[in-house]
């Protein structure tokens, strides 16, 4: 058994804590921090106040679909595997929010 603290202990670049970008989520979503998977570097839940539960993930590598940083938001309740997930780019705060938001943001 690995020692407590020292398990999947990984580097973090300084710069990119200090660069991420600041959220102020609306006071009524719900959000929940989850451990990012499959290679996301951030991931969160968001239920809104209609009872839509959103997924959001930030992924830092384009190792997941992009070749740049960018959010990733799609629903996972109630859920349609038939829609595409809806993108924006790590800073565009104001755009990650509106789509979140959205009960039409699929494309």
């Amino acid at each position: 058994m690995a020692e407590k603290g020292k398990a999947g202990v990984a580097e973090i670049d300084k710069d990119f804590i200090n660069d991420f970008p600041w959220i102020n989520f609306p006071k009524e979503w719900k959000i929940k921090m989850v451990p990012p998977f499959a290679e996301a570097t951030v991931r969160f839940y968001v239920e809104l106040p209609n009872g839509a539960i959103k997924s959001v993930y930030f992924d830092r590598y384009g190792k997941l679909g992009a070749d740049y940083d960018y959010w990733e938001v799609f629903q996972i309740q109630p859920r349609d595997d038939n829609r595409a997930p809806k993108r924006c780019d790590k800073n565009d705060i104001t755009k990650l929010l509106e789509i979140i938001e959205s009960d039409s943001f699929y494309e």
